[in-house]
């Protein structure tokens, strides 16, 4: 599901890039896990569709499962 949601972000289909991601967010939740990169990648896509406070909240939980880079600070202004 992370992958297709790269994929369709790529070609900048964020609509379809959040729905797979959603999936993907799903099944981690089922499994009681995080996913760092699902995170920031989520993140991204929310900025092209200009939510920027989905986008807070899911970098947020990138960094705080441990996402290494900083870009989406810059990006979020922080």
């Amino acid at each position: 599901m992370l992958q297709a949601g790269i994929f369709h972000h790529q070609l900048e289909e964020y609509p379809q890039a959040i729905e797979f991601y959603m999936r993907a967010e799903q099944l981690y939740n089922a499994r009681n896990q995080d996913n760092a990169e699902l995170y920031y990648n989520m993140a991204l896509t929310y900025l092209k569709l200009q939510d920027s406070a989905a986008a807070r909240r899911y970098a947020e939980k990138a960094y705080a499962a441990g996402y290494p880079l900083p870009g989406l600070k810059y990006l979020l202004g922080d």
